[in-house]
This record gives structure tokens, sequence and C-alpha cells, in this order.
């Protein structure tokens, strides 16, 4: 007789489940590495943005540089609170004896995620020198990623 026996059958659908379980368990695991790698690569590109606008003063559209006292041209940083951030700039207007601080964009990300670490970090004019580190945690995964930004304005993404 030709063909397959029941075990024979039962035995390779018992393989098939098996590595099928394996499969989905790793995909998923892939794809919330990847949620958590897509917030973290976008905070960090915030920062490096913040720190670089800070380095050239960068002013709004409709701003002139008359408008700020000398030496007051923006300096922008970035605070982050339970799971959003947001990009911020300080400046001295002409006259004014205080900074400003002015929120320029909030992100926030999905409640599954908390910042922690560093509450901000605000980068001088021209140099751009300013340390912080902030740790991104998605809550329902465990899965964690530290920021870290060195004088030198070298950022680092370490999973922990």
């Amino acid at each position: 007789m030709k063909g397959y026996s029941l075990i024979e059958v039962i035995i390779v659908i018992a393989l098939i489940a098996i590595f099928s379980l394996f499969g989905s368990i790793k995909f998923n695991q892939f794809r919330e590495d990847t949620v958590i790698n897509l917030a973290t690569e976008e905070f960090e590109s915030h920062v490096r943005s913040a720190r670089a606008k800070s380095m050239v003063g960068e002013i709004r559209e409709g701003e002139t540089v008359a408008l700020f006292e000398e030496n007051g041209l923006p300096s922008w940083g970035v605070s982050a609170s339970v799971n959003t951030y947001s990009i911020f700039r300080e400046f001295i207007l002409k006259g004014e004896p205080d900074k400003t601080r002015e929120t320029i964009e909030t992100i926030t990300l999905d409640s599954s995620f908390n910042i922690s670490g560093d509450t901000e970090v605000l980068f001088p004019r021209i140099s751009g020198q300013s340390s912080a580190t902030f740790i991104i945690e998605k809550v329902d995964t465990a899965l964690k990623r530290e920021v870290s930004i060195n004088l030198q304005g070298v950022i680092t993404i370490k999973t922990i």
C-alpha cells in the first residue's frame, strides 16, 4: 500500500504547529522591538534637531535678529514627561529682563510608553554642549532604551 499512516500525518501536523508557534512568538518580539526602536529614533532625531537649531541660533519665520537682546538668540531643547516630549526654545526679547520659553512642538507617544531619567536638556548657543540621559520604556513589554547625550553631542542608544 502506498501513502502515509495516520501517525505520520499527526507528527507532521504537530511539527508544523510547533514551528508556527515559535514563528509567531518571534514575529511579535520583532514587532515590539521595532515599535520601541522607531519611537527612540524619532526622539533622537528631535534631540539632534534641537541641538543643531541651538548651535546656529535658528529663529522662526517672520522673526528678525533685531527682536532679540544681544546674545539673546534662541537656545533650543527637549523636555520629557511620562509619554510626551516637547521641543522648546528659550530666548530674551529686546527690552525684556527675563527669558521667554516657548514650546514649539509636543509629541505624544502611545500610552504604553514611559519616558524617565532627565526631564529636559537645553543646548546652549554656539557650543551645543549639554548632557542628559533619557530612558524610553514600553511598559507592556518591559523593553527599554537608554538615550544618552554627552557634552560633545554624541547620542548613544543602548538596550537596557
